[in-house]
Protein backbone atom coordinates (compact mmCIF):
# COMPACT_ATOMS: atom_id res chain seq x y z
CA UNK A 1 0.00 0.00 0.00
CA UNK A 2 1.97 3.38 -1.22
CA UNK A 3 0.60 6.54 0.22
CA UNK A 4 0.47 9.85 -1.68
CA UNK A 5 2.29 13.13 -0.41
CA UNK A 6 0.12 15.19 0.56
CA UNK A 7 -0.19 18.65 -0.66
CA UNK A 8 0.25 21.65 2.34
CA UNK A 9 -2.20 24.28 0.72
CA UNK A 10 -1.41 27.97 0.41
CA UNK A 11 -2.21 30.27 3.38
CA UNK A 12 -3.16 33.76 2.51
CA UNK A 13 -3.52 36.52 5.32
CA UNK A 14 -6.35 38.61 5.29
CA UNK A 15 -7.59 41.77 8.67
CA UNK A 16 -10.71 41.08 9.44
CA UNK A 17 -12.82 44.04 9.12
CA UNK A 18 -12.96 44.64 12.83
CA UNK A 19 -9.13 43.56 13.30
CA UNK A 20 -7.60 46.54 15.30
CA UNK A 21 -4.20 47.02 16.97
CA UNK A 22 -4.54 48.06 20.70
CA UNK A 23 -1.99 48.66 23.69
CA UNK A 24 -2.83 47.36 26.84
CA UNK A 25 -0.72 47.64 30.62
CA UNK A 26 -2.17 44.60 31.62
CA UNK A 27 -4.07 41.36 31.28
CA UNK A 28 -6.10 38.46 32.90
CA UNK A 29 -8.08 35.51 32.55
CA UNK A 30 -7.19 31.99 33.22
CA UNK A 31 -7.95 28.50 31.73
CA UNK A 32 -9.64 25.61 32.55
CA UNK A 33 -10.23 21.69 31.16
CA UNK A 34 -13.01 23.83 28.96
CA UNK A 35 -11.59 27.00 27.48
CA UNK A 36 -8.88 29.24 28.31
CA UNK A 37 -9.72 33.23 28.28
CA UNK A 38 -7.80 36.56 27.82
CA UNK A 39 -9.10 39.55 29.24
CA UNK A 40 -6.61 42.77 27.67
CA UNK A 41 -7.00 46.06 29.29
CA UNK A 42 -5.52 49.79 30.18
CA UNK A 43 -5.35 51.80 33.05
CA UNK A 44 -6.45 55.48 32.59
CA UNK A 45 -5.07 58.05 35.59
CA UNK A 46 -7.66 60.20 36.32
CA UNK A 47 -6.55 63.45 38.04
CA UNK A 48 -8.02 66.03 40.38
CA UNK A 49 -6.30 69.64 40.75
CA UNK A 50 -5.77 70.27 44.05
CA UNK A 51 -6.31 73.71 45.90
CA UNK A 52 -3.09 73.57 48.14
CA UNK A 53 -0.70 74.41 46.36
CA UNK A 54 -3.20 76.15 43.60
CA UNK A 55 -3.28 73.71 40.21
CA UNK A 56 -1.17 70.66 41.50
CA UNK A 57 -2.88 67.44 40.57
CA UNK A 58 -2.94 64.26 42.39
CA UNK A 59 -4.05 60.93 41.45
CA UNK A 60 -7.81 60.54 42.16
CA UNK A 61 -8.85 56.97 40.86
CA UNK A 62 -7.49 54.77 38.31
CA UNK A 63 -9.48 53.29 35.52
CA UNK A 64 -9.43 49.97 34.40
CA UNK A 65 -11.27 49.96 30.84
CA UNK A 66 -11.26 46.48 29.37
CA UNK A 67 -10.89 46.07 25.87
CA UNK A 68 -10.88 43.34 24.63
CA UNK A 69 -11.72 39.19 25.88
CA UNK A 70 -10.29 36.46 23.92
CA UNK A 71 -11.48 32.70 24.17
CA UNK A 72 -9.51 29.45 23.31
CA UNK A 73 -9.17 26.15 23.73
CA UNK A 74 -6.63 25.32 26.82
CA UNK A 75 -4.23 23.45 24.16
CA UNK A 76 -4.32 27.22 22.33
CA UNK A 77 -3.28 28.67 25.84
CA UNK A 78 -0.93 26.87 26.19
CA UNK A 79 0.62 27.21 22.90
CA UNK A 80 0.19 31.00 23.41
CA UNK A 81 2.20 30.67 26.62
CA UNK A 82 4.94 28.90 25.19
CA UNK A 83 4.79 30.93 21.77
CA UNK A 84 4.85 33.97 24.18
CA UNK A 85 8.33 32.34 26.40
CA UNK A 86 10.15 31.78 23.91
CA UNK A 87 10.01 35.61 22.60
CA UNK A 88 11.11 36.43 26.07
CA UNK A 89 14.08 34.19 26.31
CA UNK A 90 15.66 35.57 22.89
CA UNK A 91 14.24 38.77 23.71
CA UNK A 92 16.40 38.30 26.90
CA UNK A 93 19.72 36.47 25.54
CA UNK A 94 19.65 39.89 23.33
CA UNK A 95 19.82 42.27 26.30
CA UNK A 96 19.68 40.73 29.02
CA UNK A 97 16.97 39.62 31.60
CA UNK A 98 13.96 41.34 31.56
CA UNK A 99 12.77 42.72 35.75
CA UNK A 100 9.44 40.80 36.48
CA UNK A 101 6.56 42.65 38.05
CA UNK A 102 7.85 43.49 40.90
CA UNK A 103 11.61 43.02 40.27
CA UNK A 104 14.12 45.51 39.44
CA UNK A 105 17.64 44.47 37.24
CA UNK A 106 20.18 46.14 35.03
CA UNK A 107 19.54 45.95 31.40
CA UNK A 108 22.20 45.22 28.95
CA UNK A 109 22.71 48.04 26.49
CA UNK A 110 21.00 46.94 23.02
CA UNK A 111 23.34 45.29 20.53
CA UNK A 112 24.70 47.89 18.15
CA UNK A 113 24.23 47.73 14.41
CA UNK A 114 27.62 48.83 12.46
Amino acid sequence: MSSKPVKVPRFEQVKSPDFKSIYATGVFGGVDPNEGRIVFYVDHLEPRIREDPPGAMETEKVVRELLVEVHMSPQQFKSIAQWATDHISNLEQQIGKLPGPLEKTERKAPPTIT
